[in-house]
């Protein structure tokens, strides 16, 4: 669709920020060049997240940035964007 459009698509976000290793890998062989599927979470609630908040955390099982920076980064030959 979007070659259909003239809209240029150089980066691959998984639906639902699922992805493994051979996602990656075939994102990397389909020529993306970046990828931007790795959630992160940033400690701002305070302990008074709502039960949906801790939800979502469990459904997309982000990585803390306390201890994984938000910064690009390259793997899999692909540039990631984290989230």
């Amino acid at each position: 669709m979007f070659e259909e459009y003239s809209v240029a698509g150089h980066g691959f976000r998984c639906p639902y920020l699922r992805w493994s290793d051979h996602t990656l890998t075939a994102i990397a062989q389909s020529g993306f060049l970046y990828a931007g599927s790795q959630a992160l979470a940033w400690n701002v609630v305070d302990g008074f997240g709502t039960p949906a908040y801790h939800h979502l955390l469990d459904f997309y099982s982000p990585v803390a940035a306390t201890t994984y920076p938000a910064l690009p980064r390259w793997d899999y030959g692909l540039r990631f964007l984290e989230s």
